[in-house]
This record gives structure tokens, sequence and C-alpha cells, in this order.
């Protein structure tokens, strides 16, 4: 029976995925699982399977092999030799099977499905294995046995112990074992079992593209070999250069000759809508699509350990300073990132560590799926930075993004931790949980990681917590708040003080955060990605302190689904406090909105002008180039807040500037 089934499983397989046919050998298929069984064969047959694979980029996945779930560094050390020998060199091996994850009379510590005992024809073989592997990064490959015939199952009752002398010998934190030895034909020991959704996936459409995360995605995806195309309505720097850079060109608008090719996966960014051409294709054709969020969690997050930053504000420069205190102490991370970090120049990495370290956005995931972004990405560790309303077009009140924050903490496991701003009132009822470790960090005496003794600097920051004093290379209370959720983090990771602040010395920012562009005739051109009033805030006072004596001008474009709404209509007023003149341009996509719920810009250059400031409203980039280039002076400073293109008003304003 057991034999039958497996030939069915078989040809179920072989028909609905892509078959890899090498000569002299069966197709190897898509599996579902691997169920107790092994091999043994000549280990040139061995090398030729899997040096064929690999020729034709199909990567290997050493975690999704044997590693995922060793915690220890000397067990995961030997499973991942194990892997090096199983894929290259073992002429025979045996393959674990334990409980699932779920199951009730798994031992406490257990993970499911681990791997494997070997046996090693040599050290130095499995040694150049495992670098080839590190080499080829996260993929898809697991080459596993997939059934034995049950007329040779009573020879195969042997019990073997592991060969890994890290690995352990019991049954105890792993659950139940079985193994078995075989020599059977291929035809009934190999299987190619990538991930079900993403088995056959060669070729990738993004349609959203210069999302930021989306195009950083992108960007990583071709890294590893696959073939990446895609389209956006709006394509401007830095994502349009980025992604030109690497390759990949940009489809100006969306229609559906864009997915004429059939992709093999098409990735729907949350920007698109019903309607959207690209959208109605897939659907018409029954073509294979997901989100980003989907896409991220089953082809990178799942069996790493994730710590996914979250937040109203601070989660990009949070999410890029603790990427590169873990990349600055050899740890290796993958990330996502919302953001081009200056310290990586790519806001996404994949690696074969086990840490990955992402953004995760309260926004919603895709037209087909409102839930959160982060409710995608598994947290071990869960930082929230704040909490204030945004997002008002998905979102009505405070209430309801907490009630999508709780969501996402539910998700924390007993073994995690979630580490939380103490000092936010919004959060604290957040905080208040008990399925899983709970560590509160910010200014107030009451917090676990509490810093004291703040400098504030033009350029940089200085803060003590009671056993160090951390330097800081950011500017900005807020800044000093975003370092003590990484210090808080990286410590809980097993990072040391010195280790942090080694990584923050050599920390250089993020692309759109206080980006000082140029000096243009003698006028500082300041990019950031500023768009909700407290950030906008916060960022002047930042610049207050750093160009203390010079006029700063404020240009700010109202583009977010929130500033394009009245919802902020009296705190814009008080957010620009620390300009001394403001430019407000025409609200983006006005017509998409009814009048009675825009923001209205005259009446903010009122309020402003009441406040003593000198306001003006123009209606697009190429006035507000024209009304600068008039009035602002060498010597002042130009900071545009958007956190779109904006008319490409930088590079005009350094070109009319430098004209002059």
């Amino acid at each position: 029976m057991l034999a039958v089934f497996a030939s069915t499983l078989l040809r179920v397989a072989a028909a609905q995925l892509k078959a890899v046919q090498l000569p002299g050998y069966p197709p190897l298929v898509g599996a579902l699982w691997a169920i107790d069984g092994a091999s043994t064969l000549a280990p040139a047959s061995w090398r030729a399977a899997v040096s064929e694979l690999l020729n034709r980029r199909i990567k290997v996945d050493r975690n999704a092999a044997c590693c995922r779930g060793w915690r220890n560094p000397q067990d995961r050390s030997a499973a991942v030799s194990a892997a090096a020998a199983w894929n290259k060199e073992s002429a025979s091996y045996f393959v674990e099977r334990s409980r699932p994850p779920n199951s009730e009379s798994q031992p406490a510590g257990g993970r499911g499905d681990k791997a494997l005992g070997h046996r090693l024809a040599n050290a130095a073989a499995a040694e150049t294995a495992a670098l080839r592997l590190h080499r080829y990064g996260s993929g898809v490959l697991t080459l596993l046995p997939l059934f034995a015939p049950p007329s040779r199952a009573k020879k195969r009752q042997q019990t073997v112990g592991l060969q890994d002398a890290g690995a352990p010998t019991t049954g105890e934190g792993i659950g139940q074992r079985r193994f078995c030895e075989a020599a059977l034909p291929a035809a009934e020991c190999f299987a190619y079992a990538p991930p079900a959704m993403f088995a056959s996936v060669r070729s990738l459409h993004f349609t959203g593209i210069c999302g930021t995360a989306m195009a950083s995605t992108a960007a990583a995806l071709k890294q590893l070999g696959l073939s990446v195309t895609g389209s956006d309505q709006n394509a401007y720097p830095p994502m349009s250069t980025f992604l030109a850079e690497r390759g990949i060109e940009v489809i100006a608008g969306y229609a559906e000759r864009n997915l004429a090719h059939k992709p093999d996966l098409v990735v729907i960014g949350n920007a698109i809508s019903r309607g959207n051409p690209e959208a109605e294709y897939v659907l018409d054709h029954r073509l294979r699509y997901c989100s980003l969020p989907d896409l991220l969690r089953e082809f990178f997050i799942r069996g790493k350990r994730s710590l996914v930053v979250c937040g109203t504000h601070g989660k990009t420069t949070t999410t890029s300073l603790l990427a590169w205190v873990f990349e600055h102490n050899g740890l290796n991370p993958s990330f996502l990132i919302g953001g081009l970090p200056h310290n990586f120049g790519q806001g996404a990495r994949f690696t074969d560590s086990e840490w990955f370290i992402i953004e995760g956005d309260e926004y919603d995931t895709a037209f087909f799926d409102k839930r959160s972004k982060f409710i995608h990405y598994l947290p071990e560790v869960g930082i929230l930075n704040n909490l204030e309303f945004d997002h008002a077009d998905i979102f009505d009140s405070v209430a309801a993004i907490q009630k999508s924050f709780g969501q996402f903490v539910r998700l924390i496991p007993r073994n995690g931790l979630l580490l939380g701003n103490g000092d936010d009132p919004n959060l604290a009822p957040l905080l208040n949980v008990t399925h899983c470790p709970v560590k509160r960090f910010g200014l107030g005496d009451d917090n676990a990681v509490h810093a004291f003794n703040l400098r504030l600097g033009p350029t940089a920051s200085e803060f003590e917590i009671p056993s160090f004093k951390f330097h800081l290379n950011l500017p900005g209370e807020f800044n000093i708040r975003n370092a003590l959720a990484v210090v808080g983090a990286a410590k809980h990771c097993g990072l040391s003080n010195k280790q942090i602040q080694s990584a923050f010395d050599t920390f250089k920012g993020v692309k759109r955060r206080l980006e000082v562009r140029a000096v243009a005739g003698g006028v500082t051109i300041i990019d950031d990605f500023g768009h909700h009033p407290t950030a906008i805030r916060e960022t002047l006072k930042t610049l207050r302190l750093r160009y203390a004596s010079q006029k700063v001008w404020a240009v700010f474009e109202p583009r977010s689904n929130t500033t394009r709404r009245n919802v902020f209509q009296d705190d814009l007023v008080y957010a620009f406090a620390q300009a001394d003149a403001v430019i407000v341009a025409q609200v983006a996509r006005l017509e998409l909105l009814p009048a009675d719920q825009r923001l209205n810009p005259e009446k903010l250059l009122l309020d402003l002008k009441t406040l003593g400031k000198e306001a003006a409203y123009l209606a697009d980039a190429d006035a507000i180039v024209a009304h600068l280039a008039q009035h602002a002076q060498g010597g002042e400073v130009v900071v545009i807040f958007s956190n779109g293109g904006f008319g490409n008003i930088h590079a005009k304003l350094i070109e009319r500037f430098n004209g002059r």
C-alpha cells in the first residue's frame, strides 16, 4: 500500500511541478513531506546530481536541509557539517522524522523536523561543500528520500545514532526519532522539496516595484539568479536609480501586456487596487500571485530567528542600526528595510544566517489581505518603538491601530521577547501580557533599558545606561530612543555593550533621513522622509540644533494618505514651529478625496502666518523651485519633507542654485 501511495504522490507532484531531468535518473520532483528513509548512492553519482542542480541555479538551502531549530552553536555547527556531507560527499545518510511542532507529546523546545546523521567521507570535503552551499545563499532546495518500499521495511529496522559529536543522541527536545537504512535506487530516493508555493518559481514580476521594500526584494532575488521584471506608475530616485544599477528595467505604467510573458509568480504591492490592469489580468488568467509579506515569510523568514521593528516612527532607522550592529559583529544577518542604509547600499539582503531583521509596517498587506504587513513576519523579538494615529485611509482611530499591534504581539513566542517603549502611553496596554517576556525601554526611571545623562549635539548624541555610556553618530532625542531599542534587542541576542558601541561608531545613517543632498549656490538642501506632524517636528528640532543661526526653509508635500486629509490640519501648524519659512505644495491626488476631508493648505498658511511665520502655498515643484531661487540666500537651509518623488524637486533645486 505504501509503495502504491508513494508512486501516486510522485506522479501527482511531477504533474504539478517543473521537473528537473538528470541523465540516467528519473525526474526530481516536488515533494510535500519527507518520511523515514535513507539511501546509499555512489558518491560520484550523488555529486553529479547535486552539481547538475546547482548548475541549473536551483539553490541549496542548508538550513532547510537540516539546521532549522538548532539553537546551540555546537549542535548547529555539527548539523551544518552534516548537511554539507549529505549534499555533496556522503555515501549514506539518515533522515530524522520528528513529531510536528504542535504535537502535544513533543517535549518543550522541540522544533519539528530537524536533521540527520551521516557518514562522512572526509572532513575537508565536507568543509568545501559547506563553503559552496554558503556561496549560493538562502534558497529552496533540499534533497530528501521520499518513501521506501514496504518490502524492505523489515530490513530497515535497525536503529542508528547520530554521528555528529555535537548533536543530541537522545529524543529530548527533538521529538520521537526513527532512523532507517536502505539501499534504494534513485527513482525511490530523490525529491525536490522547496516551499510548496514557490517550488517552480524561476521568474517573478513585481507590480508596484518602486516601493522601497519591493525594489530591495526584487534586486535581492535577481542577485540569487531569478528572472525579475517590474512595473510602476511613478519611478523616481533613489529607487529607480537603485533598480537600474542592478539591471532591472522598470516598465512605466501598468498594463496587461507587462504580464504577457506569464511569469511564474506575480508579487502585488500594497498600493495596487482592484481595477489595476495588471491585478485584473492576474485574476482573469489565474496566474500565481502573492503579496510581498507572503513572499518574504515563505521564501526567506520561515525557520530563522526574526527580529521585527514596529512603530509609527523610527522603524527604518532602528532596523538599519540593528542590522548594522549584527553585521559589524560578524552575524551576517538577512534584512529587509524600508529605506536605503548607507552602510549596506541596499534595503534587502538574504543570507544563510539564522538571523532575519525586518522593518514591520502596520499598513495593510494587499488588496486581497487587509491585515497589517507585520502579521506575516514570524517574530521572535518584536520591537514597538511608539504608536500614534496614522494611515487614516485604513484606520479610523488609535484604538484600531492598537488592535492591529495587539495581533502582532500575540504572535511572539514564549521563548521570544516583546521590547516596547515604556514612555509611550499608547503602547502601555500592549505591554501588559504574560505569554512572552516583556522588556521596556525609554527615558523614564522604571524602564528596564533606561537612558539618562543625554547629550544632544548638532550631528551626534550621547546617553548612558546603568552599565555603559553610548555615543551615537545621529542627532536628536528620537534617535536616542531608536538606539535604546537596538541596545535592548542586541543584548537579548547575546551581544555586549562594547560590541554594540563598536557598530554605533561606524553607522552612516539612511538615505532620506536628514540627508544632505548638496550644498548648491551656498544653500544646503536636505531630503527627509518626514510626513507625519511628529516626525516633521522632531526633524526640525534637530535641524535647529545644527543650524542654530541660519534661516531654515521647510518645504512640505502633503502626499501620504493621512496628510492629504484634514485629520492633522491643526497639528501641522505646530509641527513647523522650528522653521523660519514654510512652503506647502498642493495636496497630492486631490481629486480622489471629498472636499470636506482634504487638508486645507490655505488655512494652514493663514495659521502659520498668525504665528509669525513666513509662509507660501505653491502648487508644484516647478513653482516652488522658482520661488526659492528668487528668495533663498547663500548660507540658508532648505529641507524637503516628502515620502515621494515630489516632481524631482531636489535635482531641480540643485541645478537652479548652481546656475544662478
